[in-house]
């Protein structure tokens, strides 16, 4: 019908391959079994993502059925809203995830070194305010690998209380905290990677920044947010030697013979 109205021969479409592993994207799906969130794999060499998750979600071949109107309704409805696409657009707080972050600030400021021991006794105090170790008991002197491998909350309270929040912050932008990824998928959420200025803005009202705000940005909580692609390509960085890559979800676009006319929708090299 459309080529006797329009006159034009139909011609084949285009080939798109995507980076998803299928076998890792099923695997994950099976494994997810929450009621919602999000699980995210990447390839931190070259940052093509693997596998992609959010849940709820929705079948998107409800938009060819005579039922679109009444799913639909049923979609905007429910209350864990999964229209939304929680890998880019879901922002969380990342908790203990985020200590390494706090880490490299440490070092990089030269507070610490990787045999610097830090005592636990379970608390770290800043004035008349306490903040509690997970393990109540404390773990005692601890340097950074142990203070990472035991997750040991007082050891990064201490670092944060001592250097402040400007040396997370810088490291966390560096490795793609605070900003869009540029992926190539619509509505993704920068994050919020939190410093003095941005206190100083939010909460003026009641002093600024305080101190003790960068105690809890140190263990992953505060007003620090993040996106699950956001903290994959965090950890593929470290792994890739410092190198933040940017997401790829199109590997290559070919035309209906297989010939390759672009090699993806980010790099549009072609």
């Amino acid at each position: 019908l459309r080529q006797q109205i329009s006159g034009k021969k139909p011609t084949p479409g285009h080939n798109v391959v995507l980076t998803i592993d299928w076998h890792i994207q099923q695997a994950a799906e099976k494994a997810f079994d929450g009621t919602a969130g999000s699980v995210v794999v990447i390839n931190p060499k070259t940052g093509e993502i693997l596998a992609m998750v959010s849940k709820p979600g929705f079948d998107p071949n409800i938009f060819g059925s005579d039922m679109v109107k009444a799913v639909k309704k049923e979609l905007d409805g429910n209350k864990l809203k999964p229209w939304l696409n929680r890998s880019i657009q879901g922002q969380y707080a990342p908790g203990s995830t985020f200590k390494v972050v706090t880490a490299l600030a440490a070092l990089n400021s030269g507070l610490v070194t990787p045999a610097t021991k830090i005592n636990c006794p379970g608390y770290y105090r800043m004035g008349r305010h306490t903040w509690r170790c997970h393990k109540d008991s404390g773990h005692g002197p601890v340097n950074l690998k142990l203070a990472l491998k035991y997750s040991c909350d007082t050891y990064f309270y201490t670092v944060a209380g001592k250097m402040g929040i400007d040396p997370i912050h810088d490291v966390g932008v560096l490795l793609g905290l605070g900003k869009r990824s540029k992926i190539s998928l619509k509505g993704e959420q920068p994050g919020l990677m939190p410093n003095e200025k941005f206190h100083d803005r939010v909460d003026a009202k009641t002093g600024g920044y305080q101190r003790g705000m960068s105690v809890n940005t140190s263990i992953g909580q505060g007003s620090l947010l993040m996106t699950p692609l956001q903290l994959a390509m965090l950890y593929g960085a470290l792994i890739n030697s410092g190198n933040l890559m940017k997401p790829m979800l199109v590997k290559q676009i070919e035309t209906a013979d297989y010939r390759t006319t672009m090699l993806s929708l980010d790099d549009k090299t072609k």
